[in-house]
């Protein structure tokens, strides 16, 4: 029986083993496929219009997921396919993808690049794609467009299936479209008034161009024009052997102004160099040193020197009309042309002339001027009125020869000069910024924005100009407006004071005045009228400052002019003073800080509010029964009186010269601070101050007995 059972099991078991061979063998021969046929593929424009859970579109044919034509298909990630995992890297063999298990990560031994960001989150594609980071043999973004083809880039490598002869066609030149700016392409960019593919370029300022839209490698180096594509050179330097990366105190786009709407690129290698890129993709006047520009398959054939009379007879958006003929915007036959108001170019920041050198427009830094030998001078407020030298003509001023007119007829041709007209137009005069033009108004005149004539019209908000980045105070140098680079925020001998509150909030401006706050020296609240005026605070450089600016002498108010008071017989303006007592005159009128303090004549002449005790050199502030300019007599001619309470119950009489009189040497007795020295009332006098003295006594005799 156990024989009988022993032989029905191992039965059984044998029967179970066949099968499960026999099933394997079945299951072998059944995923075993054959290899794809290509040409029976369906087109596609993109995945949708596949099979969702077996098929991707890979070069606009579905195929099934696993399949690929190189390397690219099996990073696309619309391919979905099985791999084993192990260490390794992923390949293409016989148009399956596939796992290569191993110690290298790379194909072909290429390395793995550590990148300091995802290449896809520093990189763009302007078509819709999906991108896929790629970091071997670099930092590589890889876009897929919707037919699964790589859009903005390739992998090294890879090979794309030949299309069949039938379907090949000729790379056929397509004839390059004019621009005038970015708009006029589609999916390109306007370099040399020509649509350019992105990526691609003439000369290094193309690459520059943030028009020009293209990845790069993310590694240390600097960017380069090669073989007409721009590129990253990986090296130790962020600029080539020839052009060393320049310090700069700033970034020279600050110090540079382009011309609407150009748009300005920073550029230090070989210089701190501001490229002003104008809608055509041009940058008039720019040459990068030490290159040398080779021919590009790109550029346009030079056409003849068009003649013209005016500007507008040459291409608006890259030329100008230099003595009857059309250059390019930065070109030049001689000095003269680049004083052209019309040939806009851009230059670096630094002191020296502005030449015409090699055919080229740009300022030598450091150099001298032709005429003189010397260096350019700031021209501050000239100006020159072109209707001097006829309607037609432009007029700008040389700052390399004393700031002489130069006269512009509209084709561009120097006409009349110096010894013709003088070029200095009047002054036009304002009462707000309303009355000039591309201007602002300061002390009543029109002026230039940047211009000045002290330190007031580079406060004034209505001034709007350009300063370098750095530490450092507000001055008027030479009649321009400029930033002082230093280590403290205010100019030596007017430290920088630290206020409770803006001195603004605590000051009250009479309108249409603006308030601007001024820390340096002390809490001052600057009050600009519309003229561009400031009352109470110099507005011109006083070169002794216990001597203030005195226009003339005085019997009264009246004699001076609007801004401006009788202060002992000589018009101050207002807030200016010589001594204390001017600061007291109800004449004088100007902004005061709102806190507990006393007002004095400082060093510079000014009238200043000093926070803090009510009294100078800490005198008590007494209390009066009356107001003092009531009980006090004055038997001289005044026309004001004020009263002071600090040490005493004093008055202070001003004559209309605003001279202080009756003012005595005695000084009242503190009633409130010594009882051992007795108080003597005068004898004569009215009867009215004898009574208040004897008043005056007796409380102190009352409370000094307390």
């Amino acid at each position: 029986m156990n024989i009988l059972l022993r032989f029905f099991v191992a039965s059984l078991l044998l029967s179970a083993s066949c099968d499960a061979k026999s099933n394997d063998k079945k299951k072998k021969n059944k995923d075993k496929k054959k290899p794809q046929d290509i040409s029976l593929a369906l087109e596609c424009a993109s995945d949708d219009d596949c099979q969702a859970d077996s098929q991707y579109c890979s070069g606009g044919l579905c195929q099934e997921f696993g399949f690929c034509r190189s390397l690219s298909d099996c990073l696309n990630p619309s391919n979905e396919y099985n791999s084993i995992l192990c260490l390794g890297y992923t390949d293409c063999v016989d148009n399956q993808c596939t796992t290569i298990c191993g110690p290298d990560i790379c194909p072909g031994g290429e390395p793995s690049v550590r990148c300091a960001a995802s290449p896809c989150s520093v990189s763009t594609c302007i078509s819709p794609t999906t991108c896929v980071d790629y970091y071997c043999g670099g930092c590589n973004a890889l876009f897929f467009d919707p037919k699964g083809d790589l859009a903005c880039g390739s992998v090294d490598g890879s090979v794309e299936p030949t299309p069949p002869e039938d379907e090949r066609t000729e790379d056929v030149p397509q004839p390059l479209g004019t621009c005038s700016s970015d708009d006029d392409c589609t999916d390109q960019f306007c370099a040399g008034g020509i649509c350019q593919d992105h990526g691609t370029c003439r000369d290094l300022v193309d690459c520059l161009n943030p028009s020009n839209e293209y990845n790069t490698i993310l590694c240390v180096g600097y960017i380069d024009c090669v073989d007409n594509q721009c590129t990253r050179q990986c090296s130790d330097s962020e600029c080539p052997e020839d052009q060393p990366l320049a310090e700069c105190e700033f970034p020279p786009c600050i110090a540079t102004t382009c011309m609407a709407p150009a748009m300005c690129v920073d550029y230090v290698c070989g210089g701190c160099h501001a490229l002003c890129f104008d809608p055509a993709g041009d940058v008039p006047g720019f040459m990068i040193d030490g290159s040398t520009p080779e021919p590009s398959l790109l550029e346009l054939p030079e056409s003849e020197t068009a003649l013209c009379e005016f500007d507008s007879d040459c291409n608006p958006t890259d030329q100008y009309c230099s003595q009857g003929e059309c250059r390019n915007f930065g070109s030049c036959s001689s000095d003269f042309d680049c004083y052209n108001p019309s040939n806009m170019y851009s230059t670096v920041f630094c002191t020296g002339p502005v030449l015409c050198q090699e055919g080229s427009c740009g300022r030598v830094c450091g150099g001298e001027c032709p005429e003189n030998g010397g260096d350019p001078v700031p021209c501050g407020e000239a100006s020159c009125d072109p209707k001097e030298c006829g309607d037609e003509a432009r007029c700008v001023l040389n700052d390399c020869d004393e700031c002489s007119p130069l006269y512009f007829d509209p084709a561009g041709r120097q006409v009349c000069g110096p010894d013709d007209s003088t070029g200095v137009s009047p002054e036009q005069t304002c009462s707000s910024d309303d009355d000039c033009v591309d201007q602002f108004c300061a002390g009543g005149v029109c002026r230039d924005h940047g211009t000045c004539r002290d330190l007031t019209d580079c406060l004034n908000p209505s001034n709007e100009y350009s300063t370098v980045r750095c530490v450092g105070y507000i001055d008027c140098v030479d009649n321009q407006c400029i930033r002082e680079c230093s280590n403290s925020d205010c100019p030596k001998g007017e430290p920088f004071t630290e206020c409770e509150f803006p001195p603004c909030i605590a000051t009250t401006c009479l309108a249409p005045s603006v308030c601007v706050d001024y820390y340096c020296g002390g809490c001052n609240a600057i009050c600009i009228d519309p003229a561009g005026n400031a009352p109470g605070f110099p507005t011109l450089p006083v070169e002794d400052p216990d001597t203030p600016v005195s226009d003339g002498t005085c019997d009264s108010d009246a004699d001076c002019s609007d801004g401006e008071y009788c202060a002992a017989g000589t018009c101050l303006e207002f807030g200016l003073c010589s001594e204390d007592v001017d600061c007291f005159n109800p004449s004088n009128m100007f902004p005061m800080l709102d806190c507990i303090g006393y007002v004095k004549c400082s060093r510079k002449g000014t009238c200043r509010t000093i926070c803090g005790s009510s009294c100078p050199n800490n005198a008590p502030l007494v209390r009066c029964f009356e107001a003092p300019c009531e009980a006090n007599p004055c038997e001289e001619d005044y026309v004001s009186c004020v009263d002071n309470y600090c040490g005493a119950c004093n008055s202070i009489f001003f004559n209309a010269a605003g001279k202080e009189v009756c003012a005595s040497t005695d000084v009242p007795e503190d009633t409130g601070s010594d009882c051992s020295k007795k108080m003597a009332c005068p004898t004569d006098g009215s009867w009215f101050s004898r009574s208040t003295c004897a008043v005056k006594k007796a409380f102190k005799k009352a409370r000094c007995a307390v």
